[in-house]
């Protein structure tokens, strides 16, 4: 029979991970973990789910995140995670939540995210997100959730919405967002529970329906 090969590896802030061959989840929400996401994580490359959410891990995103390529739910919100969200997380083809709310990420929103076409839900809130919204989130044609509010983001409202017409949640308040709502927010958002926008520059009339 096959065996499991064992690899122990060392974070010099204490970190610990075991590389075991066929792990496919790693569901450590909750602890005490501190320390930096070491690179030898990505080479996990069966994971399909990874919570690391509510610990005390700091540091930046490693690149080699975009090689899980078996990646559907992704949770570190809720540490001290900083730097930029690498660009490579658009090869994440098949992943369907990415939720790194509560941390320090700073920076521009990568355009690279309107690759994954299968993701339901969104969440970066609370962190220093920079520049503008990606028109490219115009493509999530599943998008269910998209909440970026209390972060640093500017520009206009792009308009972008009438293909995202699954979202029923879409939270921006408390950033720089200026100039008009368009349209589209509620022309095509028919399953909208949830639109917060508060807290921001716009101007203008509200669009209603029709």
């Amino acid at each position: 029979r096959h065996r499991h090969r064992h690899h122990h590896h060392r974070c010099r802030h204490g970190l610990k991970l075991h590389d075991t061959f066929g792990v496919e989840k790693m569901d450590l929400p909750q602890n005490n973990l501190e320390g930096e996401i070491v690179p030898e994580v990505c080479s996990l490359r069966g994971l399909w789910c990874i919570d690391l959410s509510d610990n005390s891990l700091f540091g930046s995103l490693p690149r080699t995140i975009g090689d899980l390529s078996y990646l559907k739910d992704l949770n570190l919100s809720g540490n001290q995670l900083t730097g930029e969200l690498p660009r490579e997380l658009g090869r994440l083809r098949p992943l369907r939540r990415l939720w790194l709310q509560d941390n320090q990420f700073e920076g521009a929103l990568p355009r690279e995210l309107g690759h994954l076409f299968q993701l339901r839900e969104i969440n970066l809130s609370r962190n220093r997100l920079s520049g503008t919204i990606p028109r490219e989130l115009g493509r999530l044609e599943y998008l269910e959730n998209l909440k970026l509010d209390k972060n640093l983001i500017e520009g206009h409202i792009p308009d972008i919405f009438s293909s995202t017409v699954e979202l029923k949640v879409l939270t921006l308040s408390e950033n720089n967002l200026q100039g008009l709502i368009p349209r589209n927010v509620t022309g095509y958002l028919y399953k909208l529970q949830e639109l917060d926008l508060s807290h921001n520059r716009l101007e203008g009339p509200v669009p209603v329906n029709g």
